[in-house]
């Protein structure tokens, strides 16, 4: 089972890029980038508010 934080084969990640961008598109009704996050901070490591960006600092 892959997450989306672990590396994946290249069909999987196109199919899920894919997608992320069909709905990204469909909220913001722009078009969207999709940034594969290679590294991120843990939200029990932020602060309280951190909840509400959770990929912030996405690196």
């Amino acid at each position: 089972m892959n997450f989306l934080f672990e590396e994946a084969e290249k069909d999987v990640m196109g199919t899920i890029t894919s997608e992320g961008k069909k709905i990204g598109t469909f909220i913001t009704r722009k078009d969207v980038d999709i940034v594969k996050c290679k590294d991120m901070i843990p939200l029990t490591k932020r602060t309280m508010g951190g909840f509400m960006s959770p990929l912030k600092d996405c690196n």
